[in-house]
């Protein structure tokens, strides 16, 4: 049984968190307002979800929470995912009805390059024999430098604490090996919103504007952590994109 919370009411909006995060990263927004019901879910083997360590892929993980949902009586419904849980929320997506809105909340939908595979094999590696080092470098390199000794880097560091290693090296590995929905995206370009931080490191502005302008983008001052970074304006655009 998954971790959930569901704040308001109106046509369900499924929120899935990120990479080492839990679903209080969502908590920074005053849910309650919103012109939708919000329901916000622990991701398997973070928060207080435990995970199935036989699962193979992201899609497993997608397969899980569609039937959380089910238990709850939950079958329409729009998603917004950040990062990781934006690729989760692309696998949800095409498990439902195909019919709600999908927003990428600082996330993308084409795969890992080269480059980018090495460099999750290398924090598989650096977990495997120190979860510790690589915790406390790579929480602070999610936000931009100005941010980085707020007290919500080092509250975050803290959960991220709480997700045992072998979770971390399977999340990892599945990221890795995820698959691209280039044409799949393409097919939503009416349901839904591409949420792009102009310095996101992470997922580069470049990854998008190479994809062409099909895709809408909605674009911040922000680096990859926009519901601190831009808190009030990325909750502005949350509520517009889902309210209708």
């Amino acid at each position: 049984m998954l971790n959930h919370k569901i704040y308001g009411q109106g046509r369900p909006v499924v929120f899935l968190h990120g990479f080492l995060e839990s679903l209080s990263m969502w908590e920074v927004f005053d849910l309650d307002s919103c012109p939708f019901q919000s329901i916000l879910i622990d991701l398997p083997g973070h928060g207080n979800s435990p995970l199935n360590k036989e699962y193979k892929n992201l899609a497993e993980i997608a397969a899980e929470i569609k039937g959380h949902l089910e238990t709850l009586g939950i079958s329409q419904f729009d998603i917004a995912g950040h990062s990781l849980g934006g690729y989760i929320a692309i696998e949800l997506h095409k498990l439902s009805d195909q019919s709600g809105k999908l927003m990428l909340f600082h996330s993308n939908f084409w795969g890992d390059d080269e480059q980018k595979q090495q460099d999750r094999n290398r924090v598989i590696e650096v977990v495997r024999k120190n979860k510790t080092l690589f915790l406390n470098e790579a929480i602070p390199n999610l936000f931009l430098p100005e941010f980085r000794k707020e007290a919500f880097v080092a509250e975050l560091r803290e959960e991220a604490g709480k997700i045992d290693a072998e979770t971390i090296v399977l999340y990892s590995a599945w990221m890795r090996d995820r698959e691209a929905h280039d044409d799949y995206i393409k097919t939503l370009t009416d349901r839904m919103l591409f949420v792009q931080g102009k310095k996101d490191h992470i997922v580069p502005r470049q990854g998008i504007e190479s994809r062409g302008e099909l895709i809408p983008v909605l674009y911040t001052e922000a680096g990859h952590m926009g519901h601190f970074e831009q808190k009030e304006l990325e909750f502005e655009i949350i509520q517009t994109f889902f309210k209708n």
